[in-house]
C-alpha cells in the first residue's frame, strides 16, 4: 500500500483490494472489511469508488471528499476501463450480451453497453464512458 499526504492535511491511499473483501470500513455482514487490513488510517478515510465482494484490483482510499465529489457526483463523465476475466471462453452470443450491458449484481446495478476488446481467451476488457 502506498500513501501520501499532501500539506492541507488531506491523506491519500492506493491498494490492491484482495477478494473476499469489500470497499468498506463497517458492515452489518460478515465480510472482509478494510480495517481488517491492520493499518492505521486516520479518521474520515473512505475509498473513492467500490469493488465489490469477489473483485480484486485497484482501490484509492482518501480523507478528500472533495476528490471523491468531483469524480463520482460531478457533471463530467470519467472514462472507465474493466478488465472482466472469466472461467471459460465466451462464445459469439456471450460476448454480445455481455457487450450489451449486463446487471453487476443482485441490487440491479448495471454496467451499460460497452465495445469489448479481447485479451486473452479468458479476459476482456470493456470501456465505459
Amino acid at each position: 500500500m502506498q500513501s501520501g499526504q499532501s500539506e492541507n492535511n488531506r491523506h491519500y491511499y492506493i491498494l490492491n483490494k484482495p477478494i473476499r473483501m469489500v470497499s468498506q470500513f463497517v458492515s452489518p455482514h460478515n465480510v472482509g472489511l478494510l480495517a481488517d487490513l491492520g493499518f492505521d488510517f486516520p479518521k474520515g478515510t473512505h475509498a473513492v469508488g467500490r469493488l465489490d465482494n469477489n473483485s480484486e484490483g485497484l482501490l484509492i482510499l482518501t480523507t478528500n471528499k472533495k476528490v471523491t465529489s468531483l469524480l463520482f457526483s460531478g457533471n463530467t463523465k470519467h472514462k472507465r476501463v474493466y478488465l472482466v476475466q472469466v472461467n471459460n471462453q465466451l462464445g459469439t452470443q456471450s460476448l454480445k450480451q455481455l457487450g450489451s450491458g449486463v446487471s453487476a449484481n443482485q441490487e440491479n446495478d448495471s454496467c451499460a453497453a460497452s465495445p469489448l476488446q479481447e485479451i486473452n481467451t479468458h479476459q476482456y476488457r470493456g470501456f465505459n464512458t
